[in-house]
């Protein structure tokens, strides 16, 4: 059926005489991207014709088909009768997405929200045939924060996302801390922005939010008894602490500390009906707290998974009851609790029935990273890149790279609510932005996940360039995977390249091959000490010369732009690999009592080291000169790391002192 023919349109687009908002909203979005693609501004019209040729656009309510009246949430359906062509939504997010599940059909590809390939076309000629699409998987989103403007909430749309981003502002504060998590002015704009305009079914907000929720400068010096029993805790800029209670912390089994957070969770939703999924986490790196009634629930213990004690029950527990108490009067609202850090693991003896209305999200950072969670390593491949690590041995760590499954079939024991996945495609930008290729693994992931009851899937994320840059592949390849199951790497590569490079893709999507293969062979974790492997001279070679070739493919300024920006990102991943290198041969002399050596390598160390900070004077990078100090410390390093300047003269000085006897150093 031809729409659009020599630049006339054969057709009109159709919506129900009173169409709900995403009606109209998703045929000015077909209407807009027509005429990108063929030049063409197709009129939109209210009431279904008898007949055509016309593009109908209806939310199964509105489509008075036996064959859509069944038709689940957010699937889509595509269909001709009588000349006429519908597009029909599972429900109203179904409308939305059966447009850019269309477009993209046609060709269009939405590779960032700032980048878009769109065909170009004189004649636009669809099929006919009967379609029927479902999401692989059913809860599709992102945590982190948005933009001002509505490009993130498009994009989420765009890309097959059941859920968008918060909006943020610029003077927005970060995503932990005292904070209000949804002030009424950005909930009522996201309100109509996402479910109105957009059909979202609902709202996903939380996150670390006990002290959003419980402010210590609101209650730690009147009521440190409400906060984690933990003597042992210093003070720092993180900590106050007062009778041995830690303001950082939360005393579980405290009642008027239940009360405060039940408190506030009915008046949240009261305030932001619109809210339908909240995630509520104890603050990052919280440890657990030793009073007496606490301990008497659960005795802090450790588990495989993480070095932190484990205090998962209390919390459970704590979480299950303000679950109870907002089902009674917000039955349709998802509490979600974080298998993370400290409650990663239920222990053996839990044997407790959980609501409902209680999920988990699981945020699961120290493992094999570039395998699929039912690939895991060999014992051989184990032992030998754990030797390489710098923060890991065989001893200590390699069972937590096998035991998450059993992990997951522990916690369904006990909760009848969803599971999801909360997947870190941005590294926790711990490795500043270096390529952090793991989109292969991340597919592979997401269909096991679907194979064991999980519903849901998504990912941190910072809308800034220097994201994109990085880890807009990993983003575009774990949408389309979600949306469909039956995509491969290599076509949603293929996409992706060819939105971003246009005639270079090929050698661009040869180069992030090459990336993704050397990431999965050699490297553990998501830092800076330990991905350093993944970017030895051979790989960086071979990456080079993909890069070289598509600068001379590339058929514009702003493509050869982008290319260069990978190049960046390539120089500086190789950049720190050779310091590390640099790192072993100092150790290496040491060994061998070569004192002497040890000085000119060091040299040669600081010379790295001010190319990595020179560099970091690019465009690109040269935010990370300024929050948090992240460059300066991954070029000085630490001795826990056992990698950087500080690294190695530890080792200097260590090995100064054993061979002279402490007479020099005594600190």
């Amino acid at each position: 059926m031809k729409i659009v023919e020599n630049g006339l349109a054969l057709c009109s687009i159709c919506i129900p005489k009173k169409p709900f908002p995403v009606e109209v909203f998703s045929a000015k979005q077909l209407q807009k991207y027509i005429k990108k693609i063929s030049g063409v501004k197709i009129q939109i019209l209210r009431g279904f014709p008898e007949s055509g040729p016309a593009i109908c656009i209806a939310e199964k309510t509105h489509a008075e088909f036996e064959k859509s009246r069944n038709m689940e949430p957010e699937s889509v359906m595509r269909f001709t009768d009588n000349q006429r062509f519908f597009i029909v939504g599972g429900d109203k997010r179904g409308v939305l997405l059966g447009v850019y599940d269309f477009l993209h059909q046609l060709g269009c590809i939405f590779a960032w929200p700032d980048i878009e390939y769109i065909p170009e076309l004189n004649t636009v000629d669809i099929s006919e045939e009967f379609y029927y699409h479902r999401p692989f998987m059913k809860t599709r989103f992102m945590i982190g924060l948005g933009d001002e403007d509505l490009k993130m909430i498009d994009w989420c749309a765009k890309i097959g996302m059941s859920h968008s981003v918060k909006p943020e502002g610029k003077k927005s504060p970060e995503f932990q801390g005292e904070k209000e998590l949804l002030s009424e002015t950005t909930g009522r704009f996201w309100a109509k922005q996402a479910v109105e305009l957009r059909g979202e079914s609902g709202l996903y907000v939380g996150g670390h939010a006990c002290e959003s929720i419980m402010p210590p400068s609101k209650y730690f010096d009147q009521h440190p008894e409400y906060f984690a029993y933990n003597p042992e805790q210093k003070p720092d800029a993180l900590h106050k602490m007062k009778n041995g209670r830690d303001s950082f912390g939360i005393c579980w089994t405290h009642p008027d500390v239940k009360k405060i957070f039940i408190d506030y969770f009915l008046n949240f939703f009261r305030k932001h009906p619109y809210v339908k999924r909240f995630s509520f986490f104890p603050n990052d790196g919280q440890s657990p707290c030793f009073c007496e009634n606490c301990r008497n629930v659960e005795e802090p213990w450790q588990g495989i998974t993480t070095k932190q004690l484990q205090y998962t029950k209390n919390y459970v527990l704590f979480a299950a009851d303000i679950a109870r108490a907002v089902a009674k009067e917000f039955p349709d609202v998802i509490i979600e609790i974080g298998s993370y850090a400290g409650h990663t693991e239920l222990p053996e003896d839990f044997n407790l029935q959980l609501p409902e209305n209680l999920g988990v999200i699981f945020c699961i950072y120290e493992r094999k990273w570039d395998r699929a969670l039912d690939d895991p390593p060999s014992d051989e491949e184990l032992r030998r890149t754990l030797s390489q690590t710098t923060v890991s041995t065989y001893e200590k760590d390699a069972k937590k790279y096998t035991i998450y499954p059993q992990i997951f079939a522990r916690w369904r024991k006990h909760i009848k609510g969803p599971f999801y996945y909360y997947d870190y495609l941005t590294s926790t930008l711990g490795s500043m932005g270096m390529l952090f290729p793991v989109s292969k693994s991340c597919m592979r992931t997401i269909r096991f996940l679907k194979s064991q009851g999980f519903e849901g899937y998504g990912s941190q994320w910072f809308n800034s360039p220097i994201i994109w840059t990085s880890y807009g592949l990993s983003m575009y390849v774990t949408s389309r995977a979600m949306w469909d199951e039956k995509a491969t790497w290599k076509d949603l590569a293929g996409e992706y390249c060819r939105a971003l490079f246009h005639n270079a893709a090929e050698p661009m999507v040869q180069y992030y091959e090459i990336l993704e293969n050397s990431a999965r062979n050699v490297r553990f974790g998501m830092g800076i000490p330990e991905i350093l492997q993944v970017f030895d001279t051979q790989t960086y070679r071979s990456c080079l010369d993909r890069i070289n070739l598509a600068l001379k493919m590339a058929d514009s300024k702003k493509i050869k732009k982008r290319i260069k920006d990978q190049r960046v990102l390539l120089e500086f991943g190789h950049l720190f690999w050779q310091t590390r290198e640099i790192e072993k041969k100092i150790e290496n002399e040491l060994k061998n009592d070569n004192i002497d050596a040890c000085f000119s390598l060091l040299a040669e160390h600081a010379k790295i080291d001010d190319k990595i900070q020179k560099l970091f004077n690019h465009p690109l990078l040269k935010n990370y000169k300024k929050w948090r100090g992240i460059l300066y410390r991954h070029i000085l390093g630490s001795e826990s790391d056992r990698r950087g300047i500080l690294s190695v003269i530890k080792l200097l000085k260590d090995a100064t002192n054993a061979k002279f006897h402490n007479l020099w150093y005594r600190d």
